[in-house]
């Protein structure tokens, strides 16, 4: 939806419409097979509130399966006959790749808050951000439009993924499992750190409370406090500085859309203000 809603912001009443369609339908494929792996790697039971592929399939043809997928889309990539398309489907596969190691090499310590929030970010960029930032630029070497518009493009999927990752984080803490389709909590059980989590973590540092050292026993995987560290964050600041965060990113989105077309498509935008208002 964003693929497409996007290509018709920065080039009206396109002759690509097919391409552009080829080229979404690549991404979702894509989007899929990492979401199947990431489910093996998590150990998530469930996706968008049904057992996920390997629960129901077994990890060796639940990976087989992604694996497929992802031959796929580079088959399809094929029917552009655009040697860039595929240089950019490279990119997205090794980002992808990237963020999943980041996450598995989970962070020792966590004393320093803006290495900390730096890591983060990266991690945000190439596990999310990275995949959206690429589609849209994608969509504008679709058209006829020249290399500064595609550098455009590429920021905004950079902001908007990255906003999308953040409110995502923020979901795992305010959602149930029922709202979210997905265990609640499952990035705290799995000691990965996130944007509501790492904030709190930093403002009861600052005050040298008992619930600091908790957190930071929690995320070291030393203790299984996952439902009190939860309380925590939801009595905290954390989430709100995450919102905010992701608030900032979508604002820096919406500036560059509106320098390449003053007048956005209004399905765009409120496309692009789920990202940050959506509750699952």
């Amino acid at each position: 939806m964003l693929n497409l809603l996007y290509a018709n912001h920065i080039e009206k009443n396109s002759q690509n419409t097919e391409q552009q369609k080829i080229w979404a339908a690549v991404i979702e494929i894509l989007h899929v097979a990492s979401l199947v792996h990431d489910d093996i790697l998590d150990a998530s039971e469930t996706r968008r509130g049904i057992p996920s592929a390997h629960v129901i399939f077994g990890k060796h043809r639940a990976t087989f399966s992604a694996n497929y997928l992802i031959g796929r889309a580079g088959r399809k990539i094929s029917e552009l006959d655009d040697i860039r398309m595929f240089q950019i489907y490279s990119q997205i596969m090794d980002n992808l790749t990237n963020g999943e190691y980041l996450q598995a090499m989970k962070q020792k310590s966590f004393h320093n808050f803006e290495i900390t929030l730096q890591n983060y970010m990266i991690k945000t960029y190439y596990k999310t951000a990275a995949l959206i930032a690429n589609s849209l630029q994608g969509v504008c070497q679709l058209t006829n439009i020249k290399d500064e518009v595609c550098e455009k493009s590429f920021n905004i999927g950079l902001h908007l993924g990255v906003a999308f990752q953040i409110i995502d984080d923020v979901l795992d803490y305010t959602s149930n499992t029922e709202q979210l389709g997905k265990a609640s909590l499952n990035d705290l059980k799995s000691g990965v750190l996130t944007g509501p989590v790492l904030f709190e973590l930093f403002n009861q540092q600052k005050i040298n409370s008992p619930e600091y050292q908790l957190m930071n026993s929690v995320l070291l995987g030393n203790s299984k406090q996952y439902e009190t560290v939860n309380s925590i964050v939801l009595a905290g600041e954390g989430i709100e500085q995450s919102k905010f965060l992701a608030y900032q990113h979508t604002q820096e989105a919406l500036k560059i859309l509106s320098s390449i077309n003053t007048q956005p498509d209004q399905d765009l935008i409120s496309l692009i203000f789920m990202f940050i208002n959506r509750n699952k």
